[in-house]
């Protein structure tokens, strides 16, 4: 049972009924299904609502085949709607979101960092190492690294649009919490950065 009130989260109500009057039951077979349930079961309270980044697979053969298709129709070849990405293998996106990575995200959406800097400092890492990390997440388009006014054209990770959550199209790989509303609504807790 996921609830619809304070404390957010997963709870045991072995003793009150289905149809409470602020709770919602989902009965669904995966926690996929459970994420993909979630939006339209709040519909009670926009705050409540998760924006979810969705991460789609195409095989090469399949892409070229749009890609090709693009071409001949004379219209551009759309490979990124606005909460879609695309890529070719889990193994490839496995390769790419690795933990230091995730981390990063959730620092960028709860804390929102002024710069790479502060943002290894928080992280407690080598900032190199971060701005690398940033760099790739930028390339997927993950993240924005904008050039700050500071004077030293220190960089500003943003993420490339509002997410709460990365939904993976696949069973092998579950979701990413991202951001401190999409903890607090499905956890019922904060979760450390």
């Amino acid at each position: 049972m996921i609830d619809n009130h304070a404390p957010y989260g997963f709870h045991e109500h072995d003793e009150l009924p289905e149809n409470h009057e602020s709770r919602v039951t989902i009965h669904v077979k995966s926690w996929q299904e459970a994420f993909g349930e979630i939006p339209g079961q709040m519909s009670g309270d926009n705050k409540m609502r998760l924006k979810f980044l969705n991460i789609v697979f195409k095989e090469s053969n399949e892409f070229f085949a749009d890609i090709n298709k693009a071409l001949k129709s004379g219209k551009g070849l759309n490979t990124r709607s606005e909460n879609v990405l695309i890529f070719d293998s889990v193994k490839t996106f496995n390769n790419v979101m690795t933990v230091n990575k995730i981390q990063i995200l959730r620092t960028i959406s709860q804390l929102r960092p002024e710069s790479v800097y502060q943002l290894a400092m928080t992280l407690n890492r080598v900032p190199q190492h971060v701005l690398k990390d940033c760099r790739q997440l930028e390339a997927f388009k993950f993240i924005k690294l904008e050039v700050t006014d500071s004077g030293r054209g220190s960089l500003r990770p943003i993420l490339a649009f509002d997410y709460d959550v990365i939904r993976i199209d696949s069973p092998l790989v579950s979701p990413y919490t991202i951001s401190e509303r999409s903890e607090r609504l499905l956890f019922g807790k904060r979760v450390a950065v």
